[in-house]
């Protein structure tokens, strides 16, 4: 009867080793897929960056446009972006709405400037949105705030 023990308590610790293998195995192989598909977001997303500046250096250049002309031009620039906005959205990755004040969790300041009008952390403009994936942060929203001090 002890050998008959022995072997099974064998077996067990052979069991459990090779389930803490396998384990181990599927969160690396689940670290690796949420890498990856972190690196494919972000290329949708610095393709989203590239056509909003394809998009502002068109109207731009088409300063004496008609209201109608601009209209055509966005409309143009958001049916390429649709697609793309989809893809994340379908991923749960959508762009973060900055609120007027800057937040050092979901913002990046790129740049500051001074103007004794506005309160100290006011966001001015916004360069590039951020996006966020449940509660991961893929980019933060990167900003131009007011800094008076």
């Amino acid at each position: 009867m002890t050998d008959d023990m022995q072997n099974i308590k064998r077996r067990t610790v052979k069991l459990f080793k090779e389930i803490y293998q396998l384990k181990h195995q599927l969160q690396e192989q689940s670290n690796q897929y949420e890498e990856e598909m972190r690196s494919f977001f972000m290329s949708i997303i610095n393709q989203l960056d590239e056509i909003e500046i394809n998009r502002r250096n068109e109207l731009v250049n088409a300063k004496g446009a008609t209201s109608e002309q601009v209209e055509m031009i966005n409309a143009f620039y958001q049916r390429i972006k649709d697609p793309l906005l989809s893809v994340l959205s379908q991923n749960n990755v959508i762009p973060l709405r900055p609120t007027m004040m800057t937040d050092p969790e979901f913002t990046q300041t790129i740049h500051t400037i001074t103007n004794p009008e506005l309160e100290d952390g006011q966001i001015v403009e916004v360069l590039r949105p951020g996006y966020l994936r449940g509660e991961e942060l893929i980019r933060p929203t990167e900003i131009v705030a007011v800094q008076n001090a």
